[in-house]
């Protein structure tokens, strides 16, 4: 393996691990998903990658309702909660100032 190849598994697993201790306390094993807006965006791609990479939910705003206080996902199954939601923001949408 090389350097930059390691770098990048230690990157996400220090991203998962991070994303993992952001959950509720209590939570052995968070439900995580990643918030995209759908498969006509552009980072569309990179959101399916990113969230295979990380075992997590890729989820559209559709996907998800609130129930009391609590983020739920629409699965067959019924709702299932989730504790900790990524989403990402492209770089031009960002205040180039900070």
């Amino acid at each position: 393996m090389q350097a930059k190849e390691k770098a990048l598994l230690n990157f996400f697993a220090m991203m998962l691990e991070r994303l993992a201790t952001s959950a509720p306390d209590g939570r052995h094993n968070p439900s995580i998903i990643l918030l995209t807006p759908g498969p006509n965006s552009p980072a569309y791609f990179e959101d399916a990658y990113l969230s295979r990479y990380l075992n997590c939910i890729l989820a559209e705003g559709a996907d998800l309702t609130i129930r009391g206080n609590n983020v739920m996902l629409k699965t067959l199954g019924g709702l299932v909660p989730v504790d900790v939601v990524l989403r990402r923001v492209a770089d031009d949408m960002c205040d180039p100032v900070e």
